[in-house]
């Protein structure tokens, strides 16, 4: 195998590590091994292409030292190996200042790597990792390590020159790109404004168009109006209402949203008869249990419960029933009063003909009085609105207020006085005059 040798600086294991990745990865070589030598026998054989591989080698990648002695890396099933020599070869001085990178490949027409990639390897190399020649020194009276720094200083001017170079370069082309970016941009951006402004100018003449169109059909729709006679005009009114009107009798019905709003109040109204009529029938269960067997105030308290829950739920489903009877109460009022509106429409309209007809024949008015017995209770609401609904237990209340002269409640050493009669009369918000 033939082997080429290079003096680099002496960088980071981090900078060499992230060379080796970028070459293994750009190459698209699968099978890219790197051995990583460490001092007292550390040694790693990894994939760079595994990133689970990767991580066992994270910390050395983190860290901001040189921690390593040898750094290889084998590429196409060992046939071009690269190789990172601490201070130098393992048979020479180690220097304190730079590195040694060798190369090791095969020939064989099997195993060759192309040119193009052996190309794109050293100068990947050349870019990261700043190899430099050694034996570029001036003369004179120097110590072999004056001579390597002053060769190491003599090639990092070259690079920062290249770099500055390079970046004058970039500058210039990033420049130039960003010119031609604004030019085309900017003839894009005035394309688009000079075709969206003639669009905007054909949509205005076209509405201007169709508004001038509406116009005219508005005037000759409002001439025609006028031309119609006043009475043929109210009874086609006349007609309108009547229609709808008898579109709503025929399909009486509340909204949904009107509809779901009892439902609440259903599903409330049953879960508490449930819950009394339950404890109804707990009550009398522990009441025949109970009865003979324990005493006397016991069987009180069991019979109370009992009285209390059994009121409750058919006090609670009397309520029920009267209030879904009233909302049905309601429901036919409300279509009673529509179809009332209609034959008031009718007799409206009827009046109205007639008072018209009075006018052309008599040529005058229609006397008051005659107008007022015609039109008579003309949309009048004679329906009374419902009553409130009562509960039993309001009922029972104010039947024992409503016949006791007075109410006295004792608690403790205290004691009210409750006056039904005053209770009722209203109170007399006004100051005495001082």
């Amino acid at each position: 195998m033939a082997e080429y040798k290079i003096t680099i600086i002496k960088l980071q294991d981090k900078k060499i590590i992230d060379c080796f990745i970028k070459i293994s990865k750009n190459l698209g070589f699968t099978d890219s091994k790197c051995n990583i030598q460490l001092p007292v026998g550390i040694n790693y054989d990894i994939n760079l292409s595994d990133d689970n591989q990767l991580k066992k080698i994270q910390h050395i990648i983190d860290s901001a030292a040189i921690l390593t002695d040898e750094i290889r890396l084998s590429l196409n099933n060992g046939s071009f190996n690269i190789s990172v020599f601490r201070g130098g070869a393992r048979n020479q001085q180690k220097s304190p200042i730079y590195d040694e990178l060798a190369f090791n490949f095969s020939d064989q027409n099997q195993n060759k790597i192309l040119n193009d990639t052996k190309l794109f390897i050293l100068k990947t190399i050349n870019d990261d990792l700043n190899p430099f020649n050694p034996d570029r020194q001036l003369s004179g009276a120097l110590t072999p390590e004056q001579e390597a720094l002053q060769a190491i200083h003599q090639e990092t001017l070259n690079r920062l020159e290249q770099l500055n170079e390079k970046l004058i370069q970039e500058t210039q082309n990033f420049r130039e790109r960003l010119d031609k970016e604004y030019a085309d941009k900017s003839s894009k951006l005035n394309e688009a404004h000079d075709k969206q402004r003639t669009n905007l100018e054909n949509e205005y003449a076209d509405k201007k168009q169709e508004l001038e169109a509406e116009k005219n059909s508005l005037e000759e729709l409002r001439k025609s109006l006028d031309d119609r006679s006043n009475t043929h005009a109210r009874r086609k009114i006349r007609t309108d209402i009547l229609e709808e009107v008898k579109n709503r009798t025929e399909k009486f019905s509340l909204t949904d949203g009107t509809v779901k709003l009892r439902t609440p109040i259903t599903v409330s109204m049953i879960i508490l008869i449930s819950i009394l009529g339950l404890g109804a029938i707990q009550a009398s269960y522990e009441f025949y249990q109970k009865l003979g067997q324990a005493e006397s105030y016991i069987i009180y308290i069991i019979s109370a419960r009992l009285f209390a829950f059994t009121f409750g739920a058919v006090g609670s489903l009397i309520y029920f029933i009267r209030w879904l009877n009233r909302w049905f109460e309601q429901h036919a009022q409300a279509e009673f009063q529509l179809r009332q509106f209609r034959l008031d429409i009718e007799r409206a309209s009827w009046i109205v003909e007639t008072t018209l007809e009075w006018n052309d024949a008599k040529g005058t008015t229609i006397p008051d009085k005659l107008l007022e017995s015609l039109s008579k209770n003309l949309f009048n609401d004679s329906s009374q609105p419902p009553e409130p609904i009562a509960h039993p237990a309001d009922q029972l209340a104010s039947a024992l207020l409503g016949s006791a002269a007075s109410i006295k409640l004792k608690a403790g050493e205290s004691e009210i006085d409750i006056n039904p009669n005053k209770l009722n009369k209203p109170v007399d918000n006004k100051k005495p005059n001082s």
